[in-house]
């Protein structure tokens, strides 16, 4: 049954306030009626409009999900016909800029921070809907750099390396208060620029590593001997 345009406003209403909230003080510390106040709505609307508050921050969560799949979306095309090396610089420079973006989805973002660092049920969820498409990709990418299947773990940690350092540098509220307060100033360009430069010279240094040791292997492996093994440190 269609719902009256009051109804769907409500419903709004709520979605945005709920957004808002859960961004700045993660699920567990939002109530249902801090929520309703927020959005001018009687304090049983949340269980009208979606069962409870889980199913309220589903709902949250699955706008996230959807904004993190659309920007995942635009670096791949970005990289449509282009070399892993340049897929990789596209990748980065789309994802950073639009996390950064002025008129980018932030309150999501946090969310999806927040859901990190205090799960609810949502999780699986979140992982299986946004990170798991966006590493697939991202893991394809650096293993035909490396020469590595994407699956190797080495593949694996350089992919993990690299997303964190785009979330890391995202603009928070944090990030801004240490900004000025270390005098600190970077327009998006200057980062992005800065995180694709970081990022190919770290797997360029690990690909320069790797094929020293395959030479190794195969200069003992042609004099007869057995290939050396690493200290352990």
């Amino acid at each position: 049954m269609r719902r009256a345009p009051a109804d769907q406003e409500t419903r709004r209403r709520l979605l945005d306030a709920a957004t808002r909230l859960f961004a700045e003080r993660g699920y567990w510390h939002v109530t249902v009626r801090e929520i309703c106040a927020a959005a001018r709505a009687n304090v049983a609307a949340v269980n009208y409009h979606f069962g409870d508050k889980m199913g309220l921050y589903r709902e949250v969560i699955d706008s996230a999900a959807a904004v993190a799949r659309e920007s995942t979306a635009l670096a791949i095309r970005a990289g449509a016909g282009v070399s892993p090396r340049e897929q990789l610089c596209r990748y980065i420079d789309v994802l950073y800029r639009r996390m950064s973006s002025a008129t980018g989805p932030l309150y999501l973002q946090q969310i999806v921070h927040r859901e990190m660092t205090e799960p609810t049920g949502a999780v699986t969820t979140l992982v299986d809907r946004l990170l798991k498409g966006r590493f697939e990709y991202l893991q394809q990418v650096i293993g035909a750099m490396l020469r590595l299947p994407p699956t190797d773990a080495r593949v694996a940690l350089a992919a993990t390396t690299i997303h964190g350092m785009i979330i890391m540098h995202r603009p928070t509220p944090l990030s801004e208060r240490i900004g000025k307060a270390l005098q600190l100033s970077f327009t998006p360009a200057d980062v992005s620029a800065h995180l694709v430069q970081f990022a190919l010279g770290g797997l360029d240094s690990y690909a320069a590593d790797g094929r020293a040791r395959e030479a190794v292997v195969r200069r003992s492996r042609r004099a007869g001997r057995r290939p050396p093994v690493a200290e352990q440190h």
